[in-house]
Protein backbone atom coordinates (compact mmCIF):
# COMPACT_ATOMS: atom_id res chain seq x y z
CA UNK A 1 0.00 0.00 0.00
CA UNK A 2 3.03 2.29 -0.24
CA UNK A 3 4.40 3.91 -3.38
CA UNK A 4 4.76 1.54 -6.32
CA UNK A 5 8.51 1.86 -6.65
CA UNK A 6 8.89 0.43 -3.13
CA UNK A 7 6.92 -2.70 -3.97
CA UNK A 8 8.07 -5.88 -5.59
CA UNK A 9 4.80 -7.81 -5.53
CA UNK A 10 2.13 -6.24 -7.69
CA UNK A 11 -1.21 -7.79 -6.74
CA UNK A 12 -4.68 -7.32 -5.33
CA UNK A 13 -4.84 -6.65 -1.61
CA UNK A 14 -6.46 -9.40 0.42
CA UNK A 15 -9.53 -8.45 2.41
CA UNK A 16 -8.67 -7.79 6.06
CA UNK A 17 -11.39 -8.01 8.65
CA UNK A 18 -12.07 -4.54 9.98
CA UNK A 19 -10.25 -2.86 7.10
CA UNK A 20 -6.89 -1.10 7.29
CA UNK A 21 -6.01 2.04 9.23
CA UNK A 22 -3.79 4.21 7.03
CA UNK A 23 -3.70 7.47 5.10
CA UNK A 24 -6.48 7.88 2.55
CA UNK A 25 -5.00 8.63 -0.87
CA UNK A 26 -7.64 11.28 -1.57
CA UNK A 27 -8.40 13.25 1.62
CA UNK A 28 -4.95 12.48 3.13
CA UNK A 29 -6.45 11.78 6.56
CA UNK A 30 -5.59 8.71 8.61
CA UNK A 31 -8.78 6.67 8.59
CA UNK A 32 -10.11 3.17 8.19
CA UNK A 33 -9.58 2.32 4.54
CA UNK A 34 -11.94 0.27 2.41
CA UNK A 35 -10.94 -2.32 -0.17
CA UNK A 36 -11.48 -0.24 -3.31
CA UNK A 37 -12.20 -1.47 -6.82
CA UNK A 38 -9.90 0.53 -9.10
CA UNK A 39 -12.48 0.54 -11.88
CA UNK A 40 -16.15 0.00 -11.03
CA UNK A 41 -17.26 -3.58 -10.54
CA UNK A 42 -19.79 -3.28 -13.37
CA UNK A 43 -16.95 -2.77 -15.89
CA UNK A 44 -15.96 -6.44 -15.44
CA UNK A 45 -19.43 -7.82 -16.09
CA UNK A 46 -18.85 -8.78 -19.75
CA UNK A 47 -15.39 -10.18 -19.02
CA UNK A 48 -16.69 -12.40 -16.22
CA UNK A 49 -19.60 -13.67 -18.32
CA UNK A 50 -17.10 -14.98 -20.89
CA UNK A 51 -15.14 -17.10 -18.42
CA UNK A 52 -17.56 -18.64 -15.92
CA UNK A 53 -17.46 -15.68 -13.56
CA UNK A 54 -13.66 -15.41 -13.59
CA UNK A 55 -11.35 -12.69 -14.87
CA UNK A 56 -8.38 -13.68 -17.00
CA UNK A 57 -5.56 -11.18 -17.28
CA UNK A 58 -2.42 -11.28 -19.42
CA UNK A 59 0.29 -9.03 -17.97
CA UNK A 60 3.45 -9.11 -20.13
CA UNK A 61 5.28 -6.70 -17.78
CA UNK A 62 4.84 -9.24 -14.98
CA UNK A 63 5.41 -12.22 -17.31
CA UNK A 64 2.22 -13.74 -15.91
CA UNK A 65 -1.29 -14.79 -16.80
CA UNK A 66 -3.58 -14.49 -13.80
CA UNK A 67 -7.03 -15.89 -13.14
CA UNK A 68 -8.99 -13.78 -10.67
CA UNK A 69 -12.45 -13.94 -9.14
CA UNK A 70 -12.91 -10.18 -9.07
CA UNK A 71 -11.53 -6.97 -10.53
CA UNK A 72 -8.44 -5.08 -9.35
CA UNK A 73 -8.69 -3.99 -5.70
CA UNK A 74 -6.44 -2.21 -3.20
CA UNK A 75 -6.84 -0.46 0.13
CA UNK A 76 -6.71 3.17 -1.02
CA UNK A 77 -9.67 5.21 0.19
CA UNK A 78 -11.66 5.87 3.34
CA UNK A 79 -15.40 5.28 3.37
CA UNK A 80 -16.29 8.94 2.77
CA UNK A 81 -14.01 9.22 -0.26
CA UNK A 82 -15.29 5.90 -1.60
CA UNK A 83 -18.83 7.29 -1.49
CA UNK A 84 -17.72 10.54 -3.11
CA UNK A 85 -16.15 8.78 -6.11
CA UNK A 86 -18.99 6.28 -6.24
CA UNK A 87 -21.37 8.99 -7.46
CA UNK A 88 -19.42 9.42 -10.68
CA UNK A 89 -18.97 5.68 -11.15
CA UNK A 90 -22.70 5.01 -10.81
CA UNK A 91 -23.42 7.85 -13.24
CA UNK A 92 -21.05 6.33 -15.82
CA UNK A 93 -22.79 2.97 -15.50
CA UNK A 94 -26.13 4.53 -16.46
CA UNK A 95 -24.50 6.50 -19.28
CA UNK A 96 -22.58 3.57 -20.78
CA UNK A 97 -24.56 0.49 -19.81
CA UNK A 98 -27.99 1.87 -19.09
CA UNK A 99 -31.21 1.49 -21.03
CA UNK A 100 -33.04 4.39 -22.64
CA UNK A 101 -35.00 4.74 -19.38
CA UNK A 102 -31.75 4.87 -17.38
CA UNK A 103 -30.43 7.65 -19.58
CA UNK A 104 -33.72 9.47 -19.39
CA UNK A 105 -33.46 9.23 -15.58
CA UNK A 106 -30.11 11.07 -15.69
CA UNK A 107 -31.48 13.51 -18.33
CA UNK A 108 -29.21 12.33 -21.13
CA UNK A 109 -30.37 11.95 -24.73
CA UNK A 110 -28.42 11.37 -27.90
CA UNK A 111 -28.80 11.57 -31.63
CA UNK A 112 -26.04 9.54 -33.19
CA UNK A 113 -22.71 10.78 -31.84
CA UNK A 114 -24.14 13.88 -30.18
CA UNK A 115 -25.23 13.78 -26.54
CA UNK A 116 -27.15 16.37 -24.58
CA UNK A 117 -27.46 16.56 -20.81
CA UNK A 118 -24.20 14.83 -19.86
CA UNK A 119 -23.20 15.90 -16.35
CA UNK A 120 -19.66 17.13 -16.94
CA UNK A 121 -18.87 17.43 -13.24
CA UNK A 122 -19.76 13.80 -12.52
CA UNK A 123 -17.76 12.63 -15.55
CA UNK A 124 -14.82 14.74 -14.39
CA UNK A 125 -15.11 13.32 -10.87
CA UNK A 126 -15.09 9.82 -12.30
CA UNK A 127 -12.04 10.17 -14.56
CA UNK A 128 -10.01 12.15 -12.03
CA UNK A 129 -10.85 9.67 -9.28
CA UNK A 130 -9.90 6.73 -11.46
CA UNK A 131 -6.62 8.35 -12.50
CA UNK A 132 -5.75 8.96 -8.84
CA UNK A 133 -6.65 5.42 -7.77
CA UNK A 134 -4.71 3.98 -10.72
CA UNK A 135 -1.66 6.01 -9.72
CA UNK A 136 -1.57 4.42 -6.25
CA UNK A 137 -2.89 0.97 -7.21
CA UNK A 138 -0.55 -2.01 -7.23
CA UNK A 139 -3.07 -4.48 -8.64
CA UNK A 140 -2.64 -5.40 -12.33
CA UNK A 141 -3.31 -3.98 -14.87
CA UNK A 142 -2.79 -0.70 -12.99
CA UNK A 143 0.66 -1.56 -11.61
CA UNK A 144 2.29 0.35 -14.49
CA UNK A 145 0.19 3.52 -14.18
CA UNK A 146 1.78 6.55 -12.54
CA UNK A 147 1.40 10.32 -12.49
CA UNK A 148 5.04 11.47 -12.50
CA UNK A 149 4.46 15.18 -11.75
CA UNK A 150 3.44 15.90 -8.15
CA UNK A 151 1.72 19.12 -9.20
CA UNK A 152 -0.67 17.07 -11.35
CA UNK A 153 -1.54 14.79 -8.41
CA UNK A 154 -2.34 17.82 -6.26
CA UNK A 155 -4.39 19.36 -9.09
CA UNK A 156 -6.43 16.16 -9.43
CA UNK A 157 -7.03 15.82 -5.67
CA UNK A 158 -8.11 19.44 -5.24
CA UNK A 159 -10.53 19.21 -8.17
CA UNK A 160 -12.15 16.04 -6.80
CA UNK A 161 -12.50 17.56 -3.32
CA UNK A 162 -13.76 20.86 -4.76
CA UNK A 163 -10.84 22.72 -3.19
CA UNK A 164 -10.02 23.97 -6.66
CA UNK A 165 -12.65 24.18 -9.40
CA UNK A 166 -10.17 25.32 -12.06
CA UNK A 167 -10.35 22.84 -14.91
CA UNK A 168 -8.69 25.10 -17.47
CA UNK A 169 -5.63 22.82 -17.61
CA UNK A 170 -7.50 19.60 -18.39
CA UNK A 171 -9.37 18.09 -21.31
CA UNK A 172 -11.74 15.12 -21.20
CA UNK A 173 -12.77 13.03 -24.18
CA UNK A 174 -14.79 9.87 -24.75
CA UNK A 175 -14.87 7.38 -27.61
CA UNK A 176 -17.30 4.49 -28.09
CA UNK A 177 -15.83 1.37 -29.68
CA UNK A 178 -17.23 -1.40 -31.84
CA UNK A 179 -15.35 -4.43 -33.14
CA UNK A 180 -15.19 -5.72 -36.70
CA UNK A 181 -13.32 -8.74 -35.34
CA UNK A 182 -15.85 -11.26 -33.97
CA UNK A 183 -13.25 -12.67 -31.56
CA UNK A 184 -12.94 -9.34 -29.70
CA UNK A 185 -15.72 -8.24 -27.38
CA UNK A 186 -14.97 -4.58 -26.69
CA UNK A 187 -17.15 -4.60 -23.57
CA UNK A 188 -14.92 -7.20 -21.95
CA UNK A 189 -11.76 -5.08 -22.25
CA UNK A 190 -10.31 -3.17 -19.28
CA UNK A 191 -7.18 -1.41 -20.51
CA UNK A 192 -5.51 1.54 -18.72
CA UNK A 193 -2.78 3.64 -20.27
CA UNK A 194 -0.73 6.68 -19.30
CA UNK A 195 1.89 8.83 -20.95
CA UNK A 196 3.99 11.88 -20.14
CA UNK A 197 5.59 13.86 -22.96
CA UNK A 198 8.55 16.23 -23.03
CA UNK A 199 6.29 19.28 -22.51
CA UNK A 200 4.86 17.95 -19.25
CA UNK A 201 1.55 16.91 -20.83
CA UNK A 202 0.09 13.94 -18.95
CA UNK A 203 -2.43 11.62 -20.61
CA UNK A 204 -4.43 8.95 -18.81
CA UNK A 205 -6.92 6.71 -20.59
CA UNK A 206 -9.17 3.87 -19.50
CA UNK A 207 -10.89 1.56 -21.96
CA UNK A 208 -13.77 -0.20 -20.18
CA UNK A 209 -17.24 -1.37 -21.06
CA UNK A 210 -16.71 -0.51 -24.71
CA UNK A 211 -15.94 3.17 -24.07
CA UNK A 212 -12.55 4.84 -23.69
CA UNK A 213 -12.25 7.87 -21.44
CA UNK A 214 -9.32 10.21 -21.95
CA UNK A 215 -7.90 12.72 -19.47
CA UNK A 216 -5.24 15.20 -20.57
CA UNK A 217 -3.53 17.56 -18.11
CA UNK A 218 -1.16 20.21 -19.40
CA UNK A 219 0.77 23.20 -18.04
CA UNK A 220 1.45 25.46 -21.00
CA UNK A 221 -1.17 26.20 -23.64
CA UNK A 222 1.49 27.59 -26.00
CA UNK A 223 3.37 24.31 -26.23
CA UNK A 224 0.34 22.02 -25.92
CA UNK A 225 -0.57 20.14 -29.09
CA UNK A 226 -4.02 18.60 -28.88
CA UNK A 227 -4.07 15.11 -30.47
CA UNK A 228 -7.86 15.22 -30.99
CA UNK A 229 -9.61 16.81 -33.93
CA UNK A 230 -12.95 17.19 -32.18
CA UNK A 231 -13.98 19.25 -29.11
CA UNK A 232 -13.56 17.95 -25.59
CA UNK A 233 -16.46 17.57 -23.18
CA UNK A 234 -17.60 20.90 -21.72
CA UNK A 235 -19.94 21.80 -18.90
CA UNK A 236 -23.45 22.50 -20.21
CA UNK A 237 -22.57 21.97 -23.88
CA UNK A 238 -23.47 19.41 -26.53
CA UNK A 239 -21.05 16.47 -26.26
CA UNK A 240 -19.59 14.73 -29.28
CA UNK A 241 -18.73 11.07 -28.54
CA UNK A 242 -17.77 9.33 -31.78
CA UNK A 243 -17.64 5.61 -32.59
CA UNK A 244 -14.36 3.93 -33.51
CA UNK A 245 -13.31 0.46 -34.59
CA UNK A 246 -11.28 -1.24 -31.86
CA UNK A 247 -9.03 -2.72 -34.56
CA UNK A 248 -7.82 0.84 -35.27
CA UNK A 249 -7.01 1.41 -31.59
CA UNK A 250 -3.40 2.42 -30.87
CA UNK A 251 -2.75 -0.77 -28.86
CA UNK A 252 -2.98 -2.77 -32.10
CA UNK A 253 -0.67 -0.52 -34.11
CA UNK A 254 2.97 -1.29 -34.82
CA UNK A 255 4.00 2.30 -34.03
CA UNK A 256 2.51 2.11 -30.54
CA UNK A 257 4.07 -1.26 -29.77
CA UNK A 258 7.49 -0.01 -30.86
CA UNK A 259 7.27 3.41 -29.21
CA UNK A 260 9.80 3.76 -26.42
CA UNK A 261 8.71 5.41 -23.15
CA UNK A 262 10.65 8.29 -21.63
CA UNK A 263 13.73 7.29 -19.68
CA UNK A 264 14.00 7.89 -15.92
CA UNK A 265 16.46 10.69 -16.65
CA UNK A 266 14.06 12.37 -19.06
CA UNK A 267 11.16 12.06 -16.58
CA UNK A 268 13.32 13.49 -13.77
CA UNK A 269 14.13 16.49 -15.96
CA UNK A 270 10.42 17.12 -16.66
CA UNK A 271 9.56 16.68 -12.98
CA UNK A 272 12.15 19.31 -12.05
CA UNK A 273 10.80 21.71 -14.69
CA UNK A 274 7.19 21.44 -13.47
CA UNK A 275 7.69 21.37 -9.69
Amino acid sequence: MGEKNHLENFSNDKRIKGGVNSTCKLCREVKNLKLSHIVPKWAYKAMKSEDNGRISGHFPSLMQIRILQDGSKNYLLCGDCEQLLGKGERYLQKLQEGSADDREFINVTNQGDYYTGIDYDLVKQFILGLALKAHYATAPPFHGIQIPIQKHISYIRKNILHENSDDSKMLIYAIRFISTNPSINVKSLVVPFCMLNEDGVYTFTILMGGWEWVLIIYENKKTFKNPFYYPSLKRGELSYIPVGNIMDHRMFTKEFKEKKPLTFKEIAKIQHKYK
